[in-house]
């Protein structure tokens, strides 16, 4: 999964969980993939948040000398009860000092 990016404007909408969850699907179901790997970079804390709510591991970091930036390899198993339907809790923060519950 690569370059998923949610408008300003729309953010904090649930948008990204949308399009992450329907990545998985397509990956799982249609494309019969047993995993599901994205890269972030290490100072995006709001995504690294979300990906780890929606069950990724980080799998490993590199230094992207280009960018002068950390970068994290997450990984996440797409077996069926990773897939379903099922709604969970849990906790971003939308800044420093705001947290919010997320329903997911």
């Amino acid at each position: 999964m690569c370059n998923v990016v949610v408008d300003k404007k729309w953010r904090r909408k649930g948008i990204a969980n949308t399009l992450i969850r329907e990545c998985e699907r397509v990956a799982a179901v249609e494309w019969n993939q047993e995993c599901i790997h994205l890269k972030v970079a290490g100072a995006n804390t709001a995504a690294i948040d979300l990906y780890k709510c929606l069950g990724y591991g980080e799998q490993s970091s590199h230094m992207d000398v280009n960018r002068g930036e950390t970068v994290l390899l997450f990984r996440k198993d797409l077996t069926p009860g990773k897939i379903e339907d099922i709604r969970e809790e849990c906790e971003i923060a939308l800044d420093d000092d705001y947290p919010k519950r997320l329903l997911i």
